[in-house]
Order: structure tokens, then C-alpha cells, then sequence
């Protein structure tokens, strides 16, 4: 993500970059893994920030994104890294390596941090006519993914199912099979 331009990114991307700076938590929730619509596991917070896209010196040319974590390491660490406004990388100062899927943004997030955006760019104070902040945010959230995450039991439990559904499938066919043979 350090080396690609916002004009780059598309849904179910796999990126991975390198940050120093967030300036906004923007939201919060509690999510769920989920088999067939079924809640398994406990449930997580998951936090979305707005991350600045590298740093540009004029802040009409500062492109912004949102990134989601849901392991308690990686919003410890990014927390971490909370500041007001968009910093250009200090090569001696440590930050944080991530890497993640990119997805489309949901509508409550994207008039958060569209929102937000007018809070930063939009310094005419104007409520009749905002500014158009369309061309510093980009439309898409990068979901953190985790090497501790929850997802390899989700996918035990959803192959395990699978494997049954799969062998009582294939009895069936057999006891089906048998019975057109010795009947006939």
C-alpha cells in the first residue's frame, strides 16, 4: 500500500504497508464470526481510523482512508500512533506494519469519515456549501488481517460441516443406488 496511489486500489485487494500516523478514530463496533448467519466465538471490537495516504505538503493534495483492526494488539498499536494532523514518515521512528484486504466502504462509515474530512479541509466555516472533500478520501476500508484472528477455527467448524453434509450426501446416493439395482 506505501507504493501504490489511491487511483490503485480496488475491492478484495490484499495490500500491506507501513504507517506512522492515524489521525482519527472514527468508530467502533462489535462484530461476530458468523457460519451460515450463526454467531460462533465470542464477539470483538473492531476500530475503524482514518490513515493518511503518505503526506503531502498542501492539504488539498492529502488523500485519506480508513483501516479497520479487530485484534486488541494491533488497536493497542495504532492507538498508539493518534495525532492531529498528517506527519511525514521519520525514518527513526518506529511504526506500524500492517497488512489487510481492501473492501468496499459501508455507507455509515463512508458519512463518518466524510464528515470528518469537512471537519479538516472545509475551514470556511460555510454550512450551505461544503467543500467537495471527494478528492482527499478514498472510498475503500482496508481490513487488518491477523495471524491470531479467530478465523481458523471458523473455518474448522465450516469444513467439519461441510465433511458431513458431504458423507450424508454420498450414503444417501449409495442406499439409492443399491435399491435400483436389487429391484430391478
Amino acid at each position: 500500500m506505501d507504493y501504490m496511489s489511491a487511483n490503485e486500489l480496488q475491492p478484495k485487494l490484499i495490500v500491506a504497508g507501513h504507517t506512522q500516523t492515524v489521525t482519527r478514530k472514527l468508530y467502533s463496533d462489535e462484530v461476530h464470526n458468523e457460519i451460515f448467519g450463526i454467531p460462533v466465538g465470542n464477539s470483538k471490537e473492531r476500530c475503524y481510523y482514518v490513515m493518511p495516504l503518505g503526506y503531502e505538503e498542501k492539504s488539498e493534495n492529502q488523500k485519506d482512508c480508513v483501516i479497520a483492526a479487530t485484534d486488541p494488539n494491533d488497536i493497542e498499536e495504532i492507538d498508539k500512533l493518534l495525532k492531529n494532523d498528517p506527519r511525514p514518515n521519520d525514518p527513526n521512528t518506529p511504526g506500524f506494519e500492517f497488512r489487510g484486504v481492501i473492501m468496499d466502504m459501508s455507507d455509515a462509515i463512508f458519512q463518518l469519515f466524510r464528515d470528518y474530512l469537512w471537519e479538516v479541509y472545509d475551514t470556511d466555516f460555510n454550512i450551505y456549501s461544503h467543500k467537495n472533500v471527494s478528492d482527499n478520501l478514498v472510498q475503500y476500508t482496508n481490513f487488518l488481517s491477523s495471524d491470531t484472528a479467530d478465523n481458523y477455527i471458523v473455518l474448522i467448524i465450516a469444513g467439519g460441516v461441510c465433511a458431513v453434509v458431504g458423507v450424508a450426501l454420498f450414503v444417501l446416493l449409495a442406499v439409492r443406488t443399491y435399491r435400483k439395482k436389487t429391484l430391478l
